[in-house]
């Protein structure tokens, strides 16, 4: 697989645009799932125990993003794939096999998932400090409360991300 790198990237080049889609949802997914990460172990209990509690709300919504950025993803990428329909027929008819047209799609996600996964981990504050002034005006976290900035959160989701763009073109690339 490592050596349709190459292909896949002059492939990405030539077909941005069909990629965007999963490029986006990726990045900004792993962007807010990494800021949630930051915030909730720094986020404090509910004084009162009948209140909501706002680590529970960030963990719900970084799952809710997690789920919306799988079927993005995977949709853009049996889009992408779909598309591609009369290059994948050429390539077979040029002796491609399915694992190799599999391991070209396959080695196209890899590119697009990384370079998702890092834009998304490098914006991370962005969000978190966003959502941390938004549990301080809605009262959810005391004043002056500020997100944790580690690598964790940010590495966790950047994984994640890459797991959810290779497991989204592995489903896609199997009709191919």
């Amino acid at each position: 697989m490592i050596a349709l790198v190459p292909v896949a990237a002059a492939t990405l080049r030539h077909r941005r645009t069909a990629m965007a889609g999963s490029f986006t949802a990726l990045a900004l997914g792993v962007a807010l799932i990494a800021a949630v990460g930051q915030l909730v172990a720094r986020v404090p209990d509910p004084v009162d125990p009948q209140a909501p509690s706002p680590a529970k709300l960030l963990q719900f919504m970084a799952g809710l993003t997690g789920l919306v950025a799988v079927f993005v993803v995977a949709g853009t990428f049996a889009f992408a794939v779909a598309q591609r329909r009369g290059e994948t027929a050429l390539l077979r008819a040029a002796g491609a096999t399915p694992q190799q047209i599999r391991a070209l799609i396959l080695a196209e996600s890899l590119l697009v998932g990384l370079t998702a996964a890092v834009a998304g981990a490098v914006l991370s504050p962005l969000p978190a400090r966003l959502l941390a002034s938004w549990l301080v005006s809605e009262g959810l976290a005391p004043s002056g409360f500020e997100p944790g900035f580690g690598a964790g959160p940010p590495l966790l989701a950047a994984v994640a991300g890459l797991a959810v763009a290779l497991l989204g073109a592995f489903a896609a690339s199997r009709r191919a």
